[in-house]
């Protein structure tokens, strides 16, 4: 464990991830439950019965997902939203969602998330609801304040941001290169503190006038945490 904050997830999981997605279990690719498919299968259903709800979509509502993996929230939210643009990094892993999202109106484009503000089509309104699912873990304090304050480019006045993240429970837990048996893969991560998140990602955004109306753990069950030192947080952030 370290204090580094140049950590970010390194390029060659991201590659291996992608490359080893199952057909018959593709969520295991992006909740590391090589093992236990089922309780990948538990955790997306369990987070999506909590969120979609709360995200209060309608025909007008246009989806920002940042971090969107194998694009599991573009068929979740599209059957109700007018548009969807999700973002990832690993090319593997949006040529998935491509090929496989339902809805042909959803979008899926190879960027970072630090750059999601660059997103927003100017003929078109900005992006009203954002998803950031499990992303901000595996990027550095510098990567996250730049996502945070240049988002406000790609969104409309009135915006509703949901963002899952694990968090740590005492202090802030940094792996660099650190061997996962689980994955077997060494992998990169940050698990910020919630101290830590009120100082670069709410209080920031409160700055653009954000204000945090809801948060709490998003697992009652303690097999779906699955960790001692960390645990699965969501915030809801809204702008009217």
């Amino acid at each position: 464990m370290n204090r580094s904050t140049s950590t970010r997830i390194t390029p060659a999981l991201s590659l291996r991830r992608a490359r080893a997605i199952r057909e018959d279990e593709p969520l295991t690719s992006i909740l590391y439950q090589d093992a236990n498919p089922e309780i990948a299968r538990r955790r997306d259903k369990h987070e999506k019965e909590l969120v979609l709800p709360r995200l209060k979509l309608s025909a007008h509502s246009r989806v920002l997902d940042i971090g969107c993996g194998i694009g599991r929230w573009a068929d979740a939210t599209m059957p109700v939203a007018s548009a969807y643009c999700g973002l990832d990094f690993s090319e593997g892993l949006i040529e998935y969602a491509r090929k496989h999202c339902i809805d042909r109106r959803a979008r899926f484009l190879v960027e970072s998330a630090e750059n999601a503000g660059l997103m927003r089509d100017p003929r078109e309104p900005g992006f009203d609801r954002v998803i950031v699912s499990g992303v901000l873990i595996y990027l550095n304090d510098a990567q996250v304040r730049h996502m945070v304050a240049t988002l406000e480019n790609a969104l409309a006045p009135s915006t509703l941001i949901y963002i899952r993240e694990p968090v740590g429970l005492e202090t802030r837990l940094t792996l660099d290169g650190h061997w996962s048996e689980e994955l077997k893969a060494q992998y990169s991560a940050i698990y910020r503190s919630r101290d830590e998140l009120e100082q670069i990602v709410f209080a920031p955004l409160a700055e653009q006038g954000f204000r945090l109306v809801e948060e709490g753990p998003v697992y009652a069950d303690a097999e779906l945490n699955n960790r001692s030192e960390t645990r699965q947080f969501y915030f809801f952030l809204e702008r009217a």
